[in-house]
């Protein structure tokens, strides 16, 4: 976007096709004038910011991205839901929140180290990620835990198909010491507006749903009530 500056003009641009890599260019002109006060001409100095653009860019991704997954941390998450809902009470559409707890995660830890659950980790990210549509958000919310935000969902069959589609390409299993250790999850689920109208709410009663998950039936995913 360019600026209009006291007596010039200044822009900052990205040009991605340079034979060399992609660019950002800081570029500034000014009038020049002769005795007269005549505009003659104009002096144009030019600056490669690429450097600073990228260090920039990485700074912004890392204050609302998770680092071990690459996914939206929770202020990001919070920041989309809420506009999320502004956009549903506008145009009466629906929405749905997917609380995601893993199975047996602390298993995994306790067993066979950190670095096979941080690798979990990853892998459980890019599986919910392969199941939900690009205009969808997955956060990783903390631990072991995910949260997936549907937008304008067509209904709660829909829902559903997407939850156990995430069940089933999460469940997996790891094997230790001739001890079987099953990885699946648990997923509660609170839809807007039924199930609340804020941010706050609806994280709330699906992280209640998903508790009831766990411990009435693990592996399986639940409504709010």
């Amino acid at each position: 976007p360019s600026t209009l500056v006291e007596n010039g003009w200044e822009a900052t641009d990205h040009f991605p096709n340079f034979n060399a890599g992609e660019k950002w260019l800081y570029f500034t002109a000014a009038p020049l004038q002769n005795k007269e006060g005549k505009v003659i001409g104009a002096v144009e100095t030019l600056q490669d910011v690429t450097s600073q653009k990228k260090y920039e860019m990485k700074l912004e991704f890392q204050a609302s991205h998770d680092a071990l997954s690459g996914l939206a941390n929770r202020n990001l998450l919070t920041d989309r839901l809420n506009q999320s809902i502004a956009h549903a009470t506008r145009d009466k559409s629906l929405l749905a929140l997917l609380f995601i707890d893993l199975d047996n995660f602390k298993t995994v830890n306790d067993t066979l180290g950190h670095n096979i659950g941080d690798e979990l980790i990853q892998e459980t990210a890019k599986k919910i990620q392969s199941v939900i549509r690009t205009g969808d958000t997955v956060a990783r919310f903390g631990g072991d835990e995910f949260v997936v935000l549907l937008f304008s969902p067509e209904n709660k069959g829909y829902v559903s198909d997407v939850a156990e589609r995430i069940s089933k390409e999460v469940s997996t299993c790891y094997s230790h010491e001739d001890q079987i250790i099953k990885i699946g999850s648990s997923i509660g689920i609170a839809m807007f507006p039924e199930d609340g109208n804020s941010t706050q709410t609806l994280l709330l009663n699906a992280d209640r749903a998903m508790y009831r998950a766990k411990h009435s039936n693990k592996g399986s995913y639940v409504f709010f009530k």
